[in-house]
């Protein structure tokens, strides 16, 4: 409307008394607008204008996630010292992490979450006769007693711990959680790191009184998970100090006991599950701990009066590499924009299981015989293809940029990149990289169409972490990342060695 009184009335003679033509009158009379609304709609659009400026241009900035995320190690260490350094803790001493802590929601709401150790990760507690029910309803996992686990009986319930996944009603993938069923009314909920209380604020609007369940977000305790090394041996020995258990020769871990609650605090040690690192990672513990014993243990793994030989701390950027190189999913692959769905990023899903938020979408995405539309991959860039430059972050690949295969003139679209572990913190040149590739099928046959070979077999690295044989036809596949870098795709080291 402003352009237009501008246009229609500047060369006509006083044309501040503006002439319009009010679209809803049918007659189409010409009205005058007093020129006191002329300059209210004027500044108006003046103070308007400039927001969705300052939205495309932020938008157009490149994302550089991993720069952003906090690390515990000193800032002029370089990146390959410090992925060797974890990578060698992995296989000797073990290292550890904070999840979550009293203080995250304090930490949130101030400018140094860049300095806090804790993974901003929120602990849940659920309990009530309808806990089991609830889960069900609502993630993609089974947790309805089977014959083993009667709920009738809570003395001879053994607890379990499972990863499931929270779906947006058109399936798309909102959070992945570890649940800790303790028993048959009370389960632990362990969100994804950096994910804060959206999950809490979520499930909070979908109880009813008919569900009987009382869901509240437990500020009072510590979250801290030990993997790799002699993790098992380190959480026996904080159990044991605990005392109170039922076992006064100490505790014992078994394959069929994976969850421990233990001593008159009510400490509950949980293994695998809860790390939010595959097994073909680290095998690792989490420890849900009261303030007073989780800040006796920090003491002594930290500080220059820590335990000769102890476990090495390590942030989120640290935890960040070793998620992407194993190739698990986090937020970044879980946001608004992503929008996957969990078979999608090779994730939990009972195909079996009845009705829960988000099922239908999953289900026809499960039937179709194509299978699903894009594939999480790992894609490597070596540092022999590319020719990085450290002082140019505009020349290493960034979070959603666009992938084409390598010779196709980008003709060829192969995917997007949805997350990029720093340049070398995985301990070799190399920066790694996740991204959801189009189907196969598709790719080679537009790759026949234009004369390209199919991908060879991938030869394995071997510094790698982690290998495995594996037959895939985009293993090894040869794409260009926005016409600057060159990588190659790789199926998911969890893929490749579940266990």
């Amino acid at each position: 409307l402003f352009v237009n009184l501008v246009v229609t009335n500047w060369k006509k003679p006083g044309w501040y008394q503006l002439n319009y033509t009010d679209p809803r009158d049918r007659h189409k009379r010409r009205r005058t607008m007093p020129p006191i609304l002329f300059l209210a709609l004027a500044a108006t659009v003046l103070l308007i204008l400039p927001t969705p400026i300052n939205t495309l241009t932020t938008r157009q900035q490149p994302s550089t996630s991993h720069h952003l995320l906090p690390s515990l190690f000193p800032p002029d260490l370089p990146a390959g010292l410090r992925g060797e350094a974890v990578r060698s803790s992995l296989r000797t001493r073990g290292v550890y992490y904070t999840l979550f802590s009293p203080g995250d929601d304090d930490a949130a709401a101030s400018s140094t979450t860049t300095t806090t150790s804790s993974f901003q990760s929120s602990l849940l507690h659920l309990t009530g006769p309808g806990s089991l029910p609830f889960l069900d309803s609502k993630f993609t996992t089974r947790f309805a007693p089977s014959t083993n686990n009667p709920p009738s009986s809570s003395s001879s319930f053994r607890p379990y711990v499972r990863n499931a996944c929270y779906l947006s009603p058109r399936g798309h993938v909102l959070d992945r959680v570890a649940v800790t069923v303790l028993s048959p009314t009370e389960a632990f909920l362990v969100t994804s790191p950096r994910s804060g209380g959206a999950l809490y604020d979520r499930l909070s609007k979908l109880i009813f009184p008919a569900d009987e369940i009382a869901l509240t977000k437990r500020d009072d305790l510590f979250g801290l998970c030990l993997v790799g090394g002699d993790a098992a041996a380190r959480v026996t020995e904080v159990l044991t100090r605990c005392g109170g258990g039922d076992n006064d020769d100490g505790v014992s871990w078994d394959e069929t006991n994976d969850v421990v609650c233990w001593g008159a605090e009510g400490v509950v040690a949980v293994r695998d599950g809860a790390t939010f690192l595959p097994p073909c990672a680290a095998r690792g513990y989490s420890l849900f701990l009261p303030p007073a014993m989780a800040t006796s243990l920090l003491e002594e793994w930290r500080g220059d009066d820590a335990v000769e030989g102890g476990p090495l701390e390590i942030g989120l950027r640290e935890w960040d590499a070793l998620r992407i190189e194993a190739g698990l999913p986090s937020l970044p692959e879980m946001d608004a924009a992503t929008k996957a769905n969990p078979l999608e990023l090779l994730l939990e899903v009972d195909t079996e299981k009845g009705c829960y938020l988000g099922q239908e979408a999953v289900a026809a995405a499960a039937k179709n015989k194509r299978g699903p539309a894009r594939t999480l991959y790992n894609v490597v860039f070596h540092d022999d293809d590319n020719d990085f430059d450290d002082d140019d972050a505009a020349l290493h690949p960034q979070p959603g940029d666009e992938l084409f295969v390598l010779g196709s003139s980008d003709g060829i679209r192969v995917g997007v990149l949805t997350s990029v572990a720093e340049r070398g913190g995985t301990g070799s040149c190399a920066t790694l990289a996740l991204a959801l590739v189009r189907r196969a099928p598709t790719l080679l046959a537009q790759m026949a169409d234009m004369g390209l070979d199919a991908p060879a077999e991938a030869e394995e690295e071997e510094e790698d972490l982690f290998f495995g044989v594996v037959t895939d036809p985009l293993e090894g596949l040869e794409v260009i990342c926005q016409g600057r870098c060159v990588g190659r795709l790789r199926v998911p080291a969890r893929v490749r060695l579940p266990l």
